[in-house]
């Protein structure tokens, strides 16, 4: 007897939401210790279960993108994630200012032998003019200071091949690991190092890798925070 006023409870119940369900009245409201997706009306009160295919597959998803988001937002999802951007960050800067690194070094190479040609050719004639030699060597020595005061506005340095910057890990300013601390100093707000992006689509994707890689370091330092306060409570 109590099996069937049970059982013709449910019935009622599977009623209700059906027609509710039909008039728009109710959501579904995931629960994920069961088989089934409770049914609520606009009162939040559970007016049914619902045990479809449709229900179980919706109830399973939910509990995928729990455990999904949990993992990620986890200290060490997120540590894994920051790390992740960090290197997506260092191989997209390297793409992006690694052939305006090579075409700049080359276009100032060429810069500097042509100033050190033509200083060069100025000290070759002031030697063969026949004037006094104190005159020739004040020359001399103003047109050296010049070709340094030269050099020094072209920034450029000696001992650089311009050759090894796309055929070596380590000849390039935007190397790997340079590129990587770049974007730590990125997402961390402490600054550029020695080098920062000089064309026009670096600096967007600059802005664009600081908008979401601050947050996710400001996410990642509060959940440590959050650990650290429990663990020294």
């Amino acid at each position: 007897m109590t099996t069937s006023i049970i059982n013709r409870v449910r019935t009622v119940q599977f009623e209700i939401a059906d027609r509710m369900l039909k008039e728009d009245k109710v959501d579904y409201l995931i629960d994920s210790s069961r088989e089934a997706v409770q049914v609520q009306d606009e009162k939040g009160k559970v007016v049914g279960l619902d045990s479809s295919p449709e229900a179980a597959y919706k109830r399973k998803a939910g509990k995928c993108c729990r455990l999904f988001f949990g993992a990620i937002f986890s200290q060490v999802g997120l540590l894994l994630l920051l790390i992740a951007y960090l290197f997506l960050g260092g191989y997209l800067f390297r793409y992006l200012e690694l052939e305006n690194e090579y075409n700049t070094c080359i276009r100032i190479y060429e810069l500097y032998k042509q100033k050190l040609n033509t200083t060069a050719s100025r000290v070759v004639s002031l030697g063969e003019s026949g004037q006094n030699a104190t005159v020739v060597s004040n020359l001399i020595t103003g047109i050296l200071e010049q070709f340094a005061t030269e050099l020094y506005s072209l920034d450029y340095n000696i001992g650089v091949n311009c050759s090894l910057i796309k055929t070596t890990s380590y000849g390039a300013n935007w190397n790997l690991v340079n590129s990587i601390y770049f974007c730590a100093t990125i997402v961390t707000t402490i600054g550029y190092g020695q080098i920062s992006p000089r064309t026009f689509w670096g600096r967007v994707t600059c802005m664009l890798y600081a908008v979401i890689g601050v947050p996710l370091m400001l996410i990642y330092l509060a959940s440590i925070g959050d650990l650290l306060a429990r663990i020294f409570r």
